[in-house]
């Protein structure tokens, strides 16, 4: 079958209904992804010149499908010794570094939009790798040592008065929403610290003995004091929970404010 050229839209075709469409589809209108094809030749496309299309993925979360395509697919291949041919050991180890960043950015990023803090990890194949060095393997390591404790600090300075920077006047339920996001924060990185992953990075970093793994484990004991001390404000303004929904009700009169400070103060 024979299409018409079109010049300047791009062809659309759904994974699951395999309907063809000429336009960009809305964010509503793609349930899991879509693969799109991009013509690059003058003239109709059919059967036998459709192989020269160029593809492409389109997702509902774009940012997730670029770190799943650098880990998984661009990182393999340009570790692939086979495929280092002809590069310097200070190009070759240059360009990991800087993909090996760029794909930690990207999943700082992921966390940021759902509001967690996800610690980045180097590669499954680096961790299982034995064609590195100790010391090749430590630098790397400890440039992930230094990535974790810049988002840590983060979580772990800061505090209620930071509320009052984007709301003039917040309410009781405002400083139980915080202590319940930074409970949650710090229990997700106690979580991830007992991986596997970074056990394993931790003991190479000992074997080596990187100063790094010394300096973080400090920071793990600060990890601690702060989460208990998050978890227990929150379980214990929880209890106060509705009282400062009554106490912020928008009809409530002034004159009924005395009996719901009652329950509160006592």
């Amino acid at each position: 079958h024979s299409f018409p050229t079109r010049r300047s839209s791009d062809l659309l075709i759904s994974s699951e209904a395999c309907q063809i469409k000429f336009e960009v589809p809305s964010l509503k209108g793609i349930k899991k992804k879509c693969v799109g094809f991009v013509k690059v030749f003058e003239g109709n496309f059919d059967e036998h010149n459709i192989g020269q299309m160029s593809s492409f993925d389109i997702t509902r979360k774009p940012l997730d499908l670029m770190y799943h395509l650098m880990n998984f697919v661009y990182l393999p291949v340009l570790q692939n010794r086979a495929n280092q041919k002809g590069w310097t050991d200070l190009l070759s180890k240059d360009l990991m570094d800087k993909l090996n960043n760029f794909i930690a950015q990207l999943f700082l990023t992921l966390g940021q939009i759902e509001g967690k803090t996800l610690l980045p990890l180097p590669p499954q194949k680096l961790l299982e790798s034995k064609d590195l060095t100790e010391k090749e393997r430590a630098h790397v390591f400890e440039t992930n040592i230094i990535t974790w404790t810049k988002q840590i600090r983060r979580v772990l300075e800061t505090e209620p008065e930071h509320v009052f920077k984007n709301n003039p006047r917040p309410d009781p339920l405002c400083e139980l929403a915080f202590w319940k996001k930074k409970a949650e924060n710090l229990n997700s990185i106690h979580r991830q610290l007992k991986s596997d992953s970074i056990r394993l990075i931790l003991e190479s970093l000992r074997k080596a003995k990187s100063t790094f793994r010394n300096q973080f484990e400090k920071l793990r004991i600060e990890i601690k004091v702060a989460r208990k001390e998050a978890n227990d404000n929150y379980v214990y303004l929880s209890t106060l929970e509705a009282d400062f929904q009554a106490l912020t009700q928008p009809g409530c009169e002034f004159t009924e404010l005395p009996g719901l400070f009652r329950p509160i103060m006592h």
